[in-house]
């Protein structure tokens, strides 16, 4: 009878926290996608878009797309996408199940092998509630949290009950193998559960077990995380997303380590100021010291109690050691630190309080109500906190506003929040945000500066911020989206040889961009250099095969220079004919490169049928200028004669 109360029990709290978790993050279920990420892993990813098919889980196991290899996070996306398209409530009510099922796992781990029902239960609403958590929560793009810590805590249950039963031992062994490889495969982040199972082994599974036999069991968690580092700094510096020790010095790294911890702790204690993107800060050697005396004697006090109060020295070892990968050892973009890094290690220090503070009213029970009342309010302030953070979260406007007033000098957040008012069309305010966000050496945030005053008619203007960018940042692919807008722009200024320069660099540097690829074309064609606007014309419908626009200005190029090197009639036709269904036939401009396509064949009557109807839609249009040009190309057809533009000579 006993056991089935327990059973009830542990029911009841489990469906009370899914539901408090539902409750308290219900802000993410009203939100839409985020301009920080999101268009990166859904909203602009063809591949996830189309669902499960074999092809996406080709590219899934394949891409280092994100700078990452995380297969299990982009199949997870896929099969939102599958199922919700690309309405934002569902995916986020993926993740939110995923939190609270985690949320779930660790209470009833903590509860199976520690016996402590109600400190497991209030260390797993800590965990679960705690507005730190809304980052990992409520930002789509991060699912690879909620999804990795699913393997984690399912790894510890496996490991756990291998170290407790018998004849299933091995079955268990190998079951936490596999899930501890689909956690890695979800987010590399996992790499410390070896660490952690030295850990769980000491508390609260409190093996027997000599040195040797616990090193050897751990060798091939050990392996999988040393295989998932190689890949993961790979992906990452081939993404250009790990900073150079010359932008990021290595003592800085090291000066900022320690403080680091200081902030994740004293954000866990006192969450306020809570913000997406925390900008680098450099600390000095004083601040640095200090930092590392406060975390050598919280090490030593927890050593020194941890034959007595051995959760202390767990959790405290648990914080510290799953930071590891993410306290800026290996600096990644251009932030310190960041709310979701503290998703898995925030449960050591959940579990070093509950525990440390239940113990300490044992020996003072005269204390007991007041501790009692003390977590009940600490409880419904996580409430109300994560309710206000994940408000934020309710669009790009709206969360990178919240991160410039909550931050100082926060360039990436300034960009963010301009390009954000720059595609609603908020121009001056896009311009007058991303002055402020400039910062010296920060590229992004002369390219866009750039391009809101493109946006603003200052074409001089942000040329200038374009160079300034390039000056910053010329070797990658984001400099190559620099190169092509800037190409772009001098097209327009009719500075054709400066233009073709920066849209060669694009298109070496970013082979596969497309626009570049057109636009270099259209550079060539309008400096009257026909032989190279067509290759690369050719260029871009081997990247895009549907480009009607490439389709159509090649089809032009074939069927009506008059350099006869450069005419191919077939090859004309089979383009205007693919640009005309494309456009579903409504394309005056399409029509008429079609008529000269047929006219190069010899097929005339064609020819003054796609003509005529081409300038049907003209005269519709009001173009009167096409329509003109359109009925002296049907008199010649008429008179069996090709078109020549004598403008491509």
């Amino acid at each position: 009878m006993r056991t089935l109360d327990d059973i009830r029990r542990r029911w009841l709290v489990s469906l009370l926290l899914a539901a408090v978790v539902f409750a308290a993050f219900s802000p993410a279920l009203r939100a839409g996608f985020i301009g920080f990420d999101d268009p990166e892993y859904v909203t602009e990813n063809p591949a996830v878009q189309h669902g499960i098919t074999m092809e996406m889980l080709r590219w899934a196991l394949t891409t280092n797309h994100a700078a990452n290899w995380h297969p299990l996070t982009w199949i997870s996306h896929a099969m939102d996408c599958a199922v919700f398209g690309l309405h934002p409530a569902g995916h986020h009510a993926t993740s939110l199940l995923l939190h609270a099922a985690n949320s779930i796992l660790l209470f009833l781990w903590l509860n199976r092998f520690t016996g402590a029902f109600w400190r497991s239960a209030l260390a797993a609403a800590f965990f679960a509630l705690h507005p730190l958590r809304v980052e990992s929560v409520a930002w789509i793009s991060e699912r690879k949290d909620v999804l990795s810590a699913l393997f984690f805590f399912a790894t510890l249950w496996a490991y756990s009950l291998y170290t407790q039963i018998g004849p299933w031992r091995r079955l268990a062994y190998a079951l936490a193998l596999v899930l501890f490889a689909l956690g890695l495969m979800a987010k590399p982040m996992l790499v410390t559960l070896p660490f952690i199972l030295f850990l769980i082994d000491v508390w609260p599974l409190r093996r027997t077990i000599s040195p040797a036999a616990s090193i050897l069991e751990k060798i091939p968690f050990v392996a999988m995380s040393a295989a998932s580092c190689v890949v993961t700094f790979v992906a990452q510096r081939a993404g250009g997303t790990v900073a150079s020790f010359v932008n990021a010095p290595l003592f800085a790294r090291l000066e900022n380590v320690p403080v680091a911890y200081l902030r994740y702790l004293s954000k866990t204690l006192w969450a306020s100021s809570l913000a997406v993107v925390y900008p680098v800060e450099y600390w000095s050697i004083a601040s640095a010291a200090g930092a590392i005396l406060v975390l050598l004697a919280i090490s030593a006090a927890v050593v020194i109690a941890r034959r007595r109060q051995p959760w202390l020295a767990v959790g405290w070892f648990w914080f510290l050691g799953m930071l590891i990968p993410t306290i800026g050892l290996v600096q990644v973009g251009m932030i310190s630190l960041a709310d979701r890094y503290t998703y898995l290690p925030g449960v050591g220090l959940a579990v070093m309080i509950v525990w440390g503070a239940a113990e300490w009213t044992t020996a003072r029970p005269a204390w007991r109500p007041m501790i009692g009342a003390a977590a009940s309010v600490a409880l419904a302030a996580c409430v109300c906190l994560t309710l206000r953070q994940a408000s934020f979260w309710r669009d790009t406007e709206t969360l990178f506003a919240h991160t410039v007033a909550v931050t100082r000098s926060n360039p990436v957040a300034g960009n963010i929040l301009g390009m954000a008012l720059l595609q609603q069309g908020r121009v001056i305010e896009a311009v007058n945000t991303l002055e402020r966000a400039l910062a010296p050496g920060y590229a992004p945030g002369y390219y866009n500066l750039g391009r809101a005053l493109e946006a603003q008619g200052q074409g001089g203007s942000a040329a200038a911020f374009y160079e300034q960018a390039l000056a910053f940042h010329s070797r990658d692919k984001d400099a190559a989206a620099i190169h092509s807008r800037y190409g772009a722009l001098l097209l327009r200024m009719g500075s054709f040889s400066n233009a073709i320069v920066h849209l060669q660099q694009a298109v070496r540097l970013d082979p596969g961009d497309v626009l570049a690829h057109y636009r270099l074309a259209t550079g060539w064609f309008q400096a009257r250099q026909v032989a190279e606007a067509a290759d690369a014309f050719e260029a871009t419908i081997n990247l895009a095969p549907n480009s009607a626009e490439a389709c159509n200005n090649l089809a032009w190029i074939l069927a009506t220079s008059p350099d006869p090197k450069l005419r191919n009639g077939a090859r004309a036709v089979e383009l205007a004919e693919r640009a005309a269904q494309l456009s579903s036939n409504t394309n005056a401009f399409i029509l008429g490169a079609l008529a000269a396509a047929y006219a190069e064949n010899g097929h005339f009557d064609q020819a003054i049928g796609a003509a005529q109807q081409a300038d049907r839609l003209a005269e519709s249009q009001r173009n009167d200028a096409l329509s003109l040009a359109l009925e002296h190309q049907i008199n010649i057809y008429k008179s069996r004669q090709p078109f020549r533009d004598d403008s491509l000579q």
